[in-house]
């Protein structure tokens, strides 16, 4: 059976793209000694096809996943141990930009369609709210458009950030009008402005006012805005970046997710590629900032990959403290990024021992629990829990 999921945009097609940052003054490098793993299965009674879109565990127990074909949202109140099944509303599908903060107040996107016919027709799209962890579900917006089908509709919600249970932002695009949502009330009502340039497929607003946001487009920086995500100003890349002298030129990059504990506390990444002597590959791309205003890098992700759907940071970046961010890529290599005397420090920890597994969504809660989503070699969607610093 194919499942289509329209919530992937362009850059998440090609690499579902996340990196990791840490910046600030630390007592001491932080250092993996290893990685102990937990394997569960997605619960057997979903109805989505096991397609996962959206993971965020807002506690050290509590963790929610919702699917990308329709209604299913899993939950966990043992840190991703195990795992039960809910729903959130029937005509809901390919939900997708799910976030919660630590209260278990979450928000997601979704689409709108018209299973009724055939082929199914997209009809709109809509936010949704739960306030109870991921148990229950309301909608809080829903826009309508014209019937159409096909994989890339014109109308879309990319991506949400709420830094309080009140306040969120959204950005999105009819066609190529971007365009951003933002409530201060929960939900309640929601005001809708234009936003010049080209779309957003990532934000993070650390506060009510400072928003950071990525493109996924081919050398295109980090953006900032100072008024709640209405106007964006371009951020410089990293100086040391093009011309790393570890790497070799950079001939390219692009960033698809960001991670923020504070407003001055963020981490972008993507892929790069490079050249080095006679050859050319793809890695990871890490910067990270701790000043609001400049970012850095660390050097490049060495594995052993040379495309860029499999030569990433996986399913997404967690900054669970300040100072302190984690990511994992699509091999199931975990990465730790810290700030030393005014540069970035990688670290690299063990493989995952799961054989020719693809991990392509990551949360952590703690510095030593993280939970992540993976396909195995029998294309079998799992839960993988990871104590790390064995």
């Amino acid at each position: 059976m194919t499942y289509t999921i329209r919530s992937m945009n362009s850059f998440r097609r090609v690499v579902v793209a996340a990196a990791v940052l840490l910046l600030g003054t630390l007592p001491a490098a932080f250092a993996f000694a290893g990685t102990r793993d937990i394997w569960t299965k997605v619960p057997d009674n979903a109805n989505s096809g096991q397609i996962l879109t959206g993971l965020i565990c807002y506690s050290p127990t509590n963790c929610v996943a919702t699917s990308g074909v329709k209604d299913d949202v899993y939950l966990s109140n043992d840190g991703g141990r195990t795992w039960s099944v809910s729903h959130s509303l029937e005509n809901l599908a390919n939900q997708h930009g799910l976030t919660c903060i630590a209260n278990g107040t979450c928000f997601q996107l979704a689409y709108l369609e018209d299973t009724a016919t055939t082929p199914i027709k997209y009809i709109g799209v809509a936010i949704t709210k739960s306030t109870d962890g991921g148990s229950h579900w309301s909608e809080v917006y829903s826009s309508r458009v014209s019937p159409e089908t096909g994989i890339a509709p014109s109308y879309v919600l990319s991506s949400v950030s709420c830094p309080s249970n009140s306040e969120c932002v959204v950005v999105g695009h009819n066609g190529n009008a971007s365009f951003r949502l933002s409530t201060s009330n929960g939900g309640h009502s929601w005001t809708k402005s234009k936003i010049f340039g080209a779309p957003f497929v990532a934000i993070a607003c650390p506060t009510t006012i400072v928003c950071y946001g990525v493109k996924g487009q081919r050398d295109v920086p980090v953006y900032k805005s100072t008024d709640s995500g209405l106007t964006w100003t371009t951020m410089p890349a990293p100086i040391n970046y093009f011309f790393n002298k570890n790497d070799g030129p950079v001939l390219g990059f692009a960033l698809g997710s960001i991670a923020c504990y504070s407003d001055t506390w963020c981490a972008v990444g993507g892929y790069q590629n490079t050249h080095y002597g006679n050859s050319y590959g793809f890695s990871p791309v890490i910067w990270g900032m701790a000043n609001g205003s400049t970012w850095l890098y660390g050097g490049s992700v060495n594995i052993s990959a040379f495309s860029p759907t499999k030569s990433i940071v996986g399913g997404g970046i967690s900054c669970p403290s300040f100072g302190h961010c984690v990511a994992e890529t699509t091999y199931g290599t975990i990465v730790d990024v810290t700030y030393l005397k005014r540069s970035l420090k990688v670290s690299r920890d063990i493989d995952s021992p799961a054989t020719n597994s693809v991990s392509y969504l990551f949360s952590c809660r703690t510095h030593s629990w993280c939970v992540s989503v993976a396909v195995n070699e029998k294309n079998i969607t799992e839960f993988r829990l990871m104590q790390i610093g064995l």
